[in-house]
């Protein structure tokens, strides 16, 4: 099988150099781009790669043009397209470098399907294009709604980032499958084409650092790591600590609009600890030396239905307990393998408590069994195998249908989402 995949992948040295400039670039984006295509060397699928780097437009990076590159790293090779990184003109500029890239590397490979992952309106219509052209059909990885309102959007970016919604519900009608985080994106995006429900796919390499043992009289500690913002429960988290007294120490990893919040708390506080961004060898020794992980994320906002954070398997891949909130979007396997907790701070600060009364044997075994779970059902083997079933259905199915395209408007579509 031959696949055509657009996405937002960058080697570890570009992605480095572009996290160098931008106030919250979105570390998961990247983590699961390279944990996709993993899964899809797994199962022997072909993948010709055309990437972009998902950086905030300007001035939330302070690069005005990116350059395109080729690239090979972790034995993928591909190409990185350029754009210049201002609102309105980056879509423009990132759609043109899609189509001229993906249109020139689908004549040389004649790809059986084109996979986006997100919806991100310049990548979707140069999909759609070159599908069009070369019979395949074109499926795309839904991670988040189209349009979220974020705190950085004044009045001129929140109207262009509706126009360019409007674009997005346009070219979700003329997909052919989707493959979806959450059952809730699938009802909302993708009502009318198959879906694959697939919440993540562990990088396994999470899972090769031993847990460490923590020195007796030493406090526990508790490890974060993610945007760092108030609408990820950030700020629930430094409340939580008080909330608890001085009876566990809490690191924070990571970037985004409360980032000064938290380096101020942190300086008039000995419980806590900021790090910002780091690399993967050192957040794979903090989760090895954490006595619990948490995922803050509140569940009462309106995103949360689409939510399934991808730090959750991260996290289990680790071998340390976790400690989640408990979001609509995640399924009902995992309640075996998380610690949950209520929304807010107390609730944060009772779970953690529940979680540091188990002994060294009960938080061995209890990490290991998410681990477990999480390697082997949730890992590149595992599900590359259903990617790869799901897109052999798909591509059976257009050759049966003589190549044609299902092009099937939908009853309804939100039309946005705001961060709450």
């Amino acid at each position: 099988m031959k696949v055509l995949y657009f996405g937002f992948n960058l080697p570890e040295h570009e992605y480095t150099s572009a996290v160098a400039t931008d106030d919250g670039m979105p570390a998961q984006t990247q983590r699961f781009g390279w944990a996709l295509l993993r899964a899809l060397r797994e199962v022997d699928i072909d993948v010709t790669t055309v990437s972009t780097a998902p950086v905030l437009d300007f001035p939330g990076n302070s690069k005005l043009v990116f350059r395109g590159s080729g690239f090979r790293d972790q034995d993928v090779s591909g190409v990185i397209v350029p754009f210049v990184n201002i609102t309105g003109l980056k879509h423009l500029t990132r759609y043109v470098a899609f189509l001229r890239a993906g249109d020139r590397d689908a004549a040389d490979s004649r790809p059986d399907a084109v996979l986006v992952h997100g919806v991100n309106s310049a990548l979707l219509w140069s999909a759609i294009r070159i599908g069009g052209r070369f019979a395949a059909p074109v499926v795309v990885i839904i991670t988040d709604p189209p349009v979220l309102r974020s705190s950085r959007d004044g009045r001129v970016a929140w109207q262009l980032k509706r126009m360019d919604g409007s674009l997005i519900r346009r070219a979700l009608r003329r997909i052919d499958a989707a493959i979806v985080l959450t059952e809730q994106l699938a009802t909302d995006f993708a009502s009318d084409v198959p879906h694959l429900l697939m919440e993540g796919i562990v990088d396994v390499t999470w899972s090769t650092q031993p847990r460490e043992t923590r020195a007796a009289g030493t406090d526990p500690l508790v490890v974060y790591a993610g945007g760092v913002s108030a609408e990820y429960g950030v700020l629930d988290l430094l409340e939580a600590i008080r909330l608890a007294g001085p009876k566990w120490k809490l690191r924070i990893y990571g970037r985004g609009p409360a980032e000064a919040l938290v380096r101020s708390a942190a300086r008039e506080s000995d419980q806590l600890e900021f790090f910002g961004v780091v690399g993967k060898e050192e957040l794979s020794s903090a989760y090895a030396s954490a006595d619990v992980l948490v995922n803050p994320r509140p569940d009462h906002a309106a995103f949360t239905r689409y939510s399934f954070p991808s730090k959750i398997l991260e996290y289990m891949a680790s071998g340390t307990p976790v400690v989640s909130t408990k979001l609509l979007g995640m399924p009902a396997d995992y309640e075996p393998y998380i610690i949950w907790s209520d929304s807010g701070p107390q609730g944060l600060a009772d779970a953690i408590a529940r979680s540091l009364l188990l002994s060294p044997d009960e938080s061995a075994t209890f990490g290991s069994r998410a681990q477990a779970f999480a390697v082997q059902v949730k890992g590149p083997t595992a599900q590359g195998r259903r990617i790869r079933d799901f897109m052999e259905s798909l591509i059976e199915n257009k050759s049966a249908q003589g190549g044609q395209r299902r092009w099937t408007p939908r009853r309804h579509v939100p039309r946005t989402l705001k961060h709450e």
